[in-house]
């Protein structure tokens, strides 16, 4: 069938990663794909290499990252609509596929044509009325709504409208299972973060933790605008020479490979990719009893509590001290990402686009 995937962003985030996976399968799937950006960015390059796809850059307009291009943003509400209905009914798709909750205004002008549409969620819903609004634009526009997690899901399925049309898809590994190789155990002990320097992110938590941990090394992979607080924070804490601030880095991998274990204080996380791919290699995680994390690390992870710098560190120091504690989390960690390979994701992707334009029976 004729598949139609819109992204909401052109980031090299999460989010327009696994948009960048499922236009890279669905064609071995004998799906035509044509992949569309609101605007450049390094998500279209990285598109730019696709086998069998065709790519679009719509240009119309970039998520408001403040109050003056949020009223830009939401003043050319319409036309964007108007615009994406337009470009939707040209290309004639047999569905499509909506990325991100922040994406309604794809989801209106899809919703307008009349294709059926999947809407996947993969943060966590506004609250209040916000979240109602939001909430009523899936149902109108949504034949299926598909949240990454059941964090996700949750909200959304209090709304008597949507219920049963929510389904859950957890994310898949984006890279192959290899063995973690420990760090030379003559080096220090180093601790790490993958991921965006948001406030929500909680990376401040990690600074305020290492500060307690003497000897310890950090490293800080990734970039955000909440950069200048954990900076500021980093200096604050005094361990500006014990923590590397890498910035955005496209050797993730081999950046993990120094780690001794990984840490994720984030707050109402939808998911965690970064862990994920610490878990399938092996790596140790400690992460906030929050949002998504129980859910994706089970028992093969260890969890402080939330806002909490000094249990965070109390954890890391529990793994430090313990060998054969990490020798067990590693085991229980790379025995449960098994269970996020690909090729189930993509199958159950593909029996989703069966089952809401007709295909695959009711």
């Amino acid at each position: 069938m004729r598949v139609l995937l819109i992204s909401h962003g052109a980031g090299p985030y999460g989010a327009e990663r696994i948009l960048l996976e499922l236009a890279r399968r669905l064609p071995d799937r004998g799906h035509e794909v044509t992949l569309a950006f609101p605007h450049e960015g390094p998500a279209v390059d990285m598109a730019r290499d696709l086998a069998g796809v065709t790519l679009r850059v719509w240009d119309t307009g970039r998520l408001p990252r403040n109050v003056g291009e949020a009223v830009r943003y939401f003043g050319a509400a319409p036309w964007t609509v108007r615009e994406v209905r337009r470009r939707v009914a040209d290309l004639a798709p047999d569905v499509v596929w909506v990325n991100s909750m922040y994406n309604a205004w794809a989801a209106m002008g899809a919703g307008l044509v009349g294709v059926p549409t999947l809407w996947q969620l993969h943060e966590r819903s506004l609250p209040g009325p916000p979240g109602w609004a939001l909430a009523a634009v899936v149902g109108l526009t949504a034949r299926r709504a598909v949240a990454v997690s059941d964090f996700v899901a949750g909200p959304f399925r209090r709304f008597p409208w949507l219920g049963q049309r929510v389904e859950v898809l957890h994310n898949p590994l984006l890279h192959e299972q290899v063995p973690h190789r420990t760090p030379d155990p003559t080096s220090a002990f180093t601790v790490g973060y993958v991921g965006q320097l948001e406030p929500r992110k909680r990376v401040v938590d990690f600074v305020r933790a290492l500060s307690r941990l003497p000897g310890v090394r950090g490293v800080l992979v990734g970039d955000g605008k909440g950069r200048p607080r954990v900076e500021a924070e980093v200096r604050r804490s005094a361990v500006e020479d014990r923590l590397e601030l890498m910035g955005y880095r496209d050797d993730v991998p081999a950046q993990m490979g120094r780690f001794h274990c990984l840490v994720m204080p984030s707050v109402n996380e939808p998911f965690g990719l970064a862990v994920l791919e610490a878990m399938a290699r092996g790596i140790p995680v400690v992460a906030a009893r929050s949002g998504a994390l129980p859910e994706l690390l089970g028992d093969a992870g260890l969890f402080h509590r939330p806002r909490d710098p000094e249990d965070l560190a109390r954890q890391v120091a529990r793994l430090r001290d313990d060998p054969a504690l990490r020798s067990e989390l590693s085991s229980r960690a790379v025995a449960r990402a098994r269970s996020f390979g690909p090729d189930p994701w993509i199958a159950a992707v593909d029996d989703l686009l069966n089952r809401v334009t007709g295909a695959g029976g009711p």
